[in-house]
C-alpha cells in the first residue's frame, strides 16, 4: 500500500506566507483571465469558480528571472529514469527540501486534473490527496521520483500542467511543468546565476522558451532500440 506522502495546506495560507508564490500565481491568473469575456455568462462562472487569486496579497513586486530546464533524454524510459533524480539533485543544491504542489487556478487536482490514466490518479489519492480545490500539497523533495511522474504525459495542453514551489522562504523558486515535459522556472533575479549553475550541474539543459522546440517528450522514442 502506498505510504502517505502529502500534507494538505490551504492555498490562502501559502499565498499569505510566501510573497513570491503570491505574486507568481496572481500573475498567471491575471494573464489567463485576460482572455475571458465578462459579458459571457460561462466565462463569468469560470472566473468565479477557478480564479481565486487574481490580486496578490503583497503589492511589492521584485525583479524575477526566468529559464527553462530540460532533461537530456532520447526515450521515455530515459526521461522517466533521469528527470526526477536530476530534479532532486538540483533542489538539494539550492537547499530546498520541501515543495508545494498546486495548480495555477483553484482546480481540484484529484477530481478535475486530466491524468494520463486512472492508475496515476489512484496513486495520487493513495499518497494522501483529497478532493478539494482550495488545497495545495506539501511533500519532501526525496519523494519527487514518486510524485512528479504522476503528471508526466497528462492530457493537458497550452497551460501549465502543474506547479511546484519551494517551501523554503529563504530560497524562493517556482517550477511549472509544461506539456513538452520541461520545467519553466521563475525566481528572484539575484539568484539567477546560482539557480542556472545548479541546473546545469544536475545534468539539465538550460535555456529560454526555445528549449521546448528541441526538447519535448513528443520526440521521445517509445522504447529502446
Amino acid at each position: 500500500m502506498q505510504s502517505q506522502v502529502f500534507t494538505p495546506v490551504t492555498r490562502t495560507a501559502i499565498f499569505s506566507r510566501h510573497p513570491f508564490i503570491d505574486q507568481v500565481i496572481a500573475g498567471f491568473q491575471r494573464s489567463y483571465a485576460a482572455d475571458f469575456d465578462t459579458a459571457n455568462r460561462n466565462d463569468r462562472l469560470r472566473l468565479k469558480r477557478y480564479y481565486d487569486h487574481l490580486l496578490p496579497f503583497n503589492e511589492h513586486e521584485q525583479p524575477t528571472g526566468y529559464c527553462v530546464i530540460a532533461c537530456r533524454a532520447g526515450t521515455r524510459r530515459e526521461y522517466l529514469e533521469n528527470f526526477p533524480f536530476s530534479l532532486v539533485s538540483f533542489l538539494s543544491a539550492l537547499d530546498i527540501h520541501q515543495l508545494y504542489l498546486t495548480h495555477f487556478t483553484a482546480t481540484d487536482i484529484l477530481d478535475e486534473f486530466r491524468f494520463e490514466n486512472f492508475h496515476k490518479k489512484n496513486l495520487f489519492r493513495r499518497m494522501g490527496a483529497k478532493k478539494n480545490r482550495n488545497l495545495a500539497w506539501q511533500f519532501n523533495t526525496t519523494d519527487i521520483p514518486a510524485v512528479l511522474p504522476l503528471f508526466f504525459f497528462a492530457r493537458v495542453w497550452d497551460v501549465p500542467v502543474v506547479f511546484l514551489f519551494s517551501a523554503n522562504e529563504a530560497s524562493p523558486l517556482s517550477l511549472h511543468l509544461c506539456d513538452d515535459g520541461n520545467l519553466h522556472l521563475e525566481y528572484p533575479l539575484e539568484r539567477e546565476q546560482r539557480i542556472q549553475s545548479a541546473a546545469a550541474n544536475s545534468n539539465f539543459e538550460v535555456g529560454g522558451i526555445e528549449i521546448c522546440s528541441g526538447y519535448s517528450t513528443a520526440y521521445h522514442r517509445q522504447a529502446e532500440r
